[in-house]
């Protein structure tokens, strides 16, 4: 949606859409576990948000100390083209899931 005059811009700010259309979108890790058993679930969330803080959708897990992880790749590839930014360890993480995909 574009906007094209302050009119519209303003209209849309009151009701908090404005908001919702412009913020910044990351695909990112969200730690939960016990201490030194770190556990994340890969998220999306705004960027403003803390690490544990609200999240948009879950799409995933990774377990590191297991060596486990999953990922819905078509959440993913839907959240990407809707504007989403995954940063670099959900970037490998996606690549690998591609990869494990393409195998089996």
């Amino acid at each position: 949606m574009v906007l094209t005059n302050n009119k519209a811009r303003n209209i849309l700010t009151k009701k908090g859409v404005f908001f919702i259309l412009h913020r910044m979108v990351k695909i990112r890790l969200k730690r939960f576990g016990a201490k030194k058993r770190p556990s994340y679930r890969i998220v999306v969330m705004n960027e403003r948000e803390k690490r544990d803080g609200r999240t948009i959708a879950e799409i995933g897990f990774y377990n590191p100390i297991e060596k486990k992880n999953f990922v819905d790749i078509e959440k993913a590839n839907e959240w990407i083209k809707k504007g989403a930014q995954p940063t670099d360890r959900v970037k490998k993480l996606l690549a690998g899931a591609e990869k494990e995909k393409e195998v089996v």
